[in-house]
């Protein structure tokens, strides 16, 4: 995924394996804007660097581009 800085993206997750799997952005914090029971309102949302998606759960996450990078290069 490509995101230019200042860029505004979101990202919805499943975790469709059968363990929990920690989720990180390589440098990038991000807001939990989505869980299970869908879209939150803005005022529950909160911020994480990383989060562990537990299995069959689901989360969205939203960001601004910080940098002009690919997402998962590693940080210069």
């Amino acid at each position: 995924m490509v995101a230019a800085k200042g860029d505004k993206v979101r990202i919805r997750m499943a975790n469709l394996s059968m363990t929990n799997h920690p989720i990180h952005l390589h440098g990038v914090e991000f807001i939990v804007s989505c869980t299970d029971g869908g879209w939150v309102p803005e005022q529950a949302a909160w911020p994480e660097v990383t989060v562990d998606i537990g299995v069959g759960q689901i989360r969205g996450d939203r960001f601004r581009g910080q940098c002009p990078r690919r997402l998962g290069d590693p940080l210069p």
